[in-house]
């Protein structure tokens, strides 16, 4: 891409074919055309080229989003789409846009696995910062997790911190905002956290008129649990971490 002129572009953003997308030009059954490995070139004769940044791994998100870890003005610009995510039949790219300014490059957690309830420390960056102006960045509170404080300041780097609390497990969005000192949206991203269940529930079985169960204790702490099926309710006072405990429920005669 010729942009006419030098630009620092610190992002792309990649819309692509992905089933969800109504495209009767292609076969409903197709999967998505999401690009798995990347490298961006950056050049200012378009003869002479460097590496802007790569990507072994990247997320199948919509759209993808390409932050560049150091920004630099530059009139060229080129992508290597070294290989496509499984099942991709071939490149199909609906838009490429790109961005200048600050935006949030990489977001990252502790390394231990995630568990519903835990505090989760997110660390991260914001490249292309202004030095003459003061950032900040915040979490959209959501009913799956609230952040502890509602606007943390970005560092004069472009480091940030950030804790909050997840409630429930599964794949969890958590959408970040970067703003200025006007609280004027400077940048969005949402990334993903697998969260793991604390208790889990296992070898459910009927024997007669009672369902009989398992639950393990998975957290590194003890735990008071209250199991609830229809209405009836069976109270596990303590579970000790690692700890697993039968429980049971007896359905009475009108079937509860």
């Amino acid at each position: 891409v010729d942009y006419g002129i030098s630009v620092a572009i610190s992002k792309f953003e990649h819309y692509f074919y992905t089933p969800h997308i109504k495209d009767y030009r292609t076969d409903p059954l197709l999967l998505s055309s999401a690009f798995k490995s990347l490298t961006i070139y950056r050049s200012d004769d378009g003869v002479n080229w460097g590496v802007a940044d790569s990507w072994d791994v990247l997320p199948a998100d919509w759209p993808q989003v390409f932050t560049l870890s150091a920004p630099e003005a530059a009139r060229y610009y080129k992508m290597e789409i070294t290989e496509l995510v499984p099942g991709a039949d071939g490149v199909r790219t609906y838009e490429i846009e790109s961005f200048t300014g600050p935006a949030i490059h990489e977001v990252r957690t502790q390394a231990k696995p995630l568990k519903a309830g835990d505090q989760v420390n997110l660390t991260g960056k914001v490249v292309g910062l202004e030095s003459a102006r003061s950032y900040h960045i915040s979490v959209k509170p959501s009913t799956d997790l609230s952040p502890r404080e509602s606007l943390t300041a970005v560092e004069p780097g472009g480091a940030f911190k950030l804790d909050l609390t997840v409630y429930r497990c599964g794949t969890i969005p958590v959408t970040l905002e970067l703003r200025d000192s006007a609280s004027k949206l400077i940048d969005r991203r949402t990334i993903r956290l697998n969260v793991l269940p604390r208790v889990v529930v296992s070898g459910l079985t009927v024997s007669g008129n009672e369902v009989v169960g398992k639950a393990s204790n998975t957290s590194t702490a003890t735990l008071s649990l209250n199991l609830e099926s229809n209405g009836t309710r069976v109270i596990v006072h303590s579970l000790a971490p690692n700890e697993e405990r039968e429980f049971r429920f007896r359905r009475s005669a009108n079937g509860d």
